[in-house]
């Protein structure tokens, strides 16, 4: 039986088998793989059976009674039948392997959609209740099929959920067969955007990681490269109204007689130099939005993420002024 890492390669665009060699190893790997997720739900039947042989006099019976029915009546519905053979994604039975899982239905028809529309570059909302595996099932399994290397696939989830949806990720592709590496993208106005920041998503979409953000660290990317080009636009003002009064000056001294005009050197060179670090400060932020342009947002309680009066960053922007009996 082949490894799940080798299937992965064969399967998610490695091409590193011939078709037909690839067509000779599939049945090992296949009946391995169909083989060991049903012995793995086998195993939660008995434990719902433990359960409601614990419970057979409960007010709870009937739940249990439904959850072992749910359980011997689960069904795999990536694999369609055409005519006399089969049709199905080698690469959700991986993912079933991996995790010890049978995907729902419904799973497989929100994980499809998701799919083709990223393929198409389209964006699309659905709707999932809560308990249906929208953070342990959907995003992981999205996170394996999207990030192939050339777009950053990130995931962006309210503050509160951070924690938890990093803990269900690292997780989930924690298997020593197909690893995938977790990053979390943290920044906000204090932090300046260096190119160590630009190194670190890079190689996520390099290395097909999965990169988890809050709202806030993402706006504020954009906002911060916002403030920057302000800052260096009024800048570059300042310094055009200062040559065209010096020009206009018709007396002036010879630097070598001035002190003032040393004071002024300094002080076009020290604001040269902050405009400069502006500069690629904003250029880094820049190339972190073309990534993002470029890649897959996955957006977890989006209606909270995408509601303007529950989900504002405040970011005050240019000098500060005293306000009228303050």
């Amino acid at each position: 039986m082949a490894s799940p890492a080798r299937l992965w390669e064969l399967v998610a665009g490695g091409l590193l088998l011939g078709k037909a060699k690839a067509a000779a190893e599939e049945p090992r790997w296949l009946w391995g793989q169909l083989y060991t997720v049903r012995v793995g739900q086998v195993a939660r039947a008995q434990r719902c059976l433990a359960e409601l042989q614990e419970h057979s006099h409960d007010a709870a019976a009937a739940l249990h009674s439904q959850a072992v029915a749910a359980q011997l009546g689960e069904e795999r519905h990536f694999i369609e039948p055409r005519g006399s053979e089969v049709s199905y994604d080698p690469r959700l039975l991986v993912f079933e392997f991996l995790c010890n899982i049978m995907l729902r239905k419904s799973q497989v028809h929100l994980v499809r959609a998701f799919a083709s529309s990223a393929e198409a570059g389209r964006s699309v909302c659905q709707q999932m209740l809560m308990g249906e595996g929208k953070t342990t099932v959907i995003a992981p399994l999205l996170v394996l099929l999207l990030a192939d290397g050339r777009r950053l696939v990130a995931a962006c989830m309210p503050a509160a959920l951070l924690d938890m949806s990093r803990a269900v990720m690292v997780e989930r592709f924690s298997s020593p067969v197909l690893p995938r590496p977790v990053l979390t993208l943290e920044f906000h106005r204090q932090v300046p955007a260096t190119k160590a920041l630009l190194a670190k998503l890079e190689a996520a979409r390099q290395g097909r990681a999965a990169v988890i953000a809050a709202p806030a660290s993402v706006k504020s990317v954009l906002l911060r490269r916002i403030e920057l080009l302000l800052e260096l636009h009024h800048s570059t003002a300042q310094h055009l109204a200062r040559s065209e009064s010096e020009k206009g000056s018709w007396l002036r001294l010879p630097s070598w007689l001035s002190t003032a005009s040393n004071e002024d050197d300094v002080e076009v060179a020290r604001s040269t130099v902050q405009d400069q670090s502006k500069v690629d400060e904003a250029c880094v932020c820049g190339e972190v939005l073309h990534l993002f342009h470029g890649g897959v947002m996955l957006l977890d309680e989006v209606d909270l993420l995408l509601d303007p009066l529950r989900s504002e960053l405040n970011w005050p922007l240019g000098r500060r002024f005293s306000l009228d009996m303050a």
